[in-house]
């Protein structure tokens, strides 16, 4: 019999950091929880344990459409891709207001006084293979566009579907015609993703450290734990001023898709923060702002690309993989329990933690 309330708390499963004794969701999130498939769970706990999202916020989801209505369909992992290809992938602005922009997100706007100052560099990484892949995955107006200034800028012509040795070649072409050619390649993929570009991932640039002078870039990639990118994989980066990044957020789990390597951040904590892909490694400061765009993303380009040279996680097969996230997050939910005041506590409700 339950002696208390915390214990009947502990005992209800939890949505947002919230127990409950029914929801829609909760089948399909049980399902994604009970997946085999690397990174399934841990996507599963992050949806459970993500404080960030409020009452408000969680409502504003519901009504997108993209989740369980009560029957266990769709997939929660269907229904977590639905929302972010519809609902993140858009302009901050109205009419059609990307989800984390949106006014009844304003709880995760980072407020002024804890705003960057404007000599804390920020650094976006993006996936060069990812990016131009989503270009050529059809239906994008601009494609014409882009394949005729692609053709200038390297003298190379794209075919409609890019494989990995076309990218190789073409990051070779754009690098070796020097830093103007691939600050001008970031414009032009800021051009032609238009509104529909993903929003944008920031570390602090000085926890990261510098780029320029290196080709491997995996290190960073640890870091800022983008674990979903493979070895042999095409980089740039963007450093810039906080003031040119407009309106910035505190990330949460409907910002992060379908990454299972990201790993919710502490009740008031005042940015993101990543959980690093190797022990040892420092966890760094993350936040979430709108995409650069047309000149400014130019600018802010830091005119070289890097690569993927290493494995940023080492897994053999599935067993591997599901003892690989039990290790990582415990060491990394340790690491926030020390460092963050508000944090055991947390962990130790979503048994993150013993």
């Amino acid at each position: 019999m339950m002696t208390s309330s915390s214990n009947t708390l502990v005992n209800l499963p939890f949505l947002f950091d919230r127990g409950r004794t029914a929801h829609p969701w909760l089948s399909s999130l049980g399902e994604l929880e009970k997946s085999p498939a690397p990174g399934h769970a841990p996507l599963a706990k992050n949806w459970r344990m993500d404080s960030r999202v409020d009452t408000a916020r969680e409502k504003h989801i519901e009504k997108s459409g993209c989740f369980p209505n009560g029957d266990g369909t769709p997939s929660f992992e269907a229904a977590i891709w639905d929302y972010f290809a519809h609902f993140q992938c858009r302009p901050p602005v109205d009419p059609l207001c990307a989800a984390y922009a949106e006014a009844v997100n304003s709880c995760n706007v980072v407020p002024a006084d804890k705003r960057p100052s404007r000599n804390h560099y920020l650094l976006h990484l993006a996936s060069v293979n990812r990016l131009l892949k989503f270009i050529y995955r059809g239906g994008n107006e601009n494609l014409a566009d882009f394949q005729i200034a692609l053709r200038r800028l390297t003298g190379l012509r794209s075919s409609f579907g890019m494989n990995d040795a076309e990218i190789d070649k073409l990051a070779v072409a754009v690098q070796s015609n020097g830093e103007e050619a691939v600050k001008k390649f970031a414009r032009l993929i800021s051009d032609t993703l238009g509104n529909s570009e993903p929003l944008w991932w920031a570390a602090f640039a000085h926890e990261i450290g510098e780029l320029a002078d290196l080709t491997d870039w995996t290190d960073a990639v640890q870091k800022t734990g983008l674990g979903h990118l493979e070895r042999d994989t095409w980089l740039i980066a963007w450093r810039y001023s906080p003031e040119i990044a407009g309106r910035l957020y505190r990330p949460t789990v409907a910002e992060a898709g379908l990454n299972g390597f990201h790993f919710p951040s502490p009740p008031k904590a005042a940015y993101g923060i990543t959980m690093p892909l190797e022990e040892g490694q420092p966890a760094v400061r993350e936040l979430i702002h709108p995409p650069l765009k047309g000149e400014v993303s130019e600018e802010a380009c830091i005119g070289c690309f890097g690569k993927i040279e290493r494995d940023p996680v080492e897994l053999h097969d599935v067993d591997d993989a599901l003892l690989w996230f039990k290790k990582r997050r415990r060491a990394h939910g340790e690491y926030l329990a020390l460092h963050h005041r508000l944090a055991k506590a947390w962990l130790q409700r979503h048994r993150e933690i013993v």
